[in-house]
């Protein structure tokens, strides 16, 4: 049964060739078509023999010579073509080049912008403000802690001359009330003594 459906598979396969091959016409060789080789192969073949040389037909030969400047017109217009395209690819490659070298300077530009920061007007990279910064928060630190140290330093220094202007005020007050009870004694002496010398006047 396998073969016979095998051998009836190969039978319709051939028959299909054969009646391709016969719906397509086979074209013989002439000047009218095919390529230059076929063309020059043929036109060797029909032409005559004289000796050790080909004899070629006027017509031919001038058929023959048409058609190869027809298919080097045509190798010539495709070139000529081909050049155009290959002239605008090349414009089209250096557009794209001189566009490439713009979004490059841009990016670097971009780049720089953000690992940059403007301070006064000036720009700078973003390590060397960040160093910046740490230096102005480190001499701050300094200039705080120096402050603090001259405060206490002030403060205890104003609390000892305090001090000592209140013991400067006790004491002087310790002596202006002597004084005054010098004063006071001295003004009863004199008193006392004015009052014997009235009496020893009498």
């Amino acid at each position: 049964m396998k073969r016979v459906s095998t051998l009836f598979s190969l039978l319709i396969l051939v028959l299909a060739t054969a009646l391709a091959q016969e719906s397509e016409p086979e074209q013989k060789p002439s000047l009218d078509h095919g390529t230059i080789q076929s063309q020059f192969d043929y036109l060797m073949k029909v032409s005559t023999t004289y000796q050790e040389y080909k004899v070629i037909k006027i017509e031919s030969f001038h058929k023959f010579k048409n058609n190869i400047s027809d298919s080097l017109n045509v190798a010539y217009k495709n070139m000529a073509n081909a050049d155009k395209e290959i002239s605008g690819q090349k414009k089209s490659i250096n557009a794209l080049q001189t566009e490439l070298d713009q979004l490059k300077k841009d990016l670097d530009l971009v780049n720089r912008e953000k690992n940059s920061i403007a301070l006064l007007g000036m720009g700078m990279s973003k390590s060397a403000y960040k160093s910046l910064m740490w230096a102005i928060v480190f001499i701050l630190l300094i200039l705080a802690v120096g402050a603090f140290l001259l405060f206490k330093r002030s403060n205890k220094v104003t609390r000892s001359t305090k001090a000592e202007l209140e013991a400067l005020q006790e004491e002087f007050e310790q002596h202006r009330k002597r004084a005054l009870k010098r004063e006071q004694e001295l003004a009863v002496k004199y008193h006392n003594e004015i009052n014997k010398l009235k009496q020893n006047l009498i």
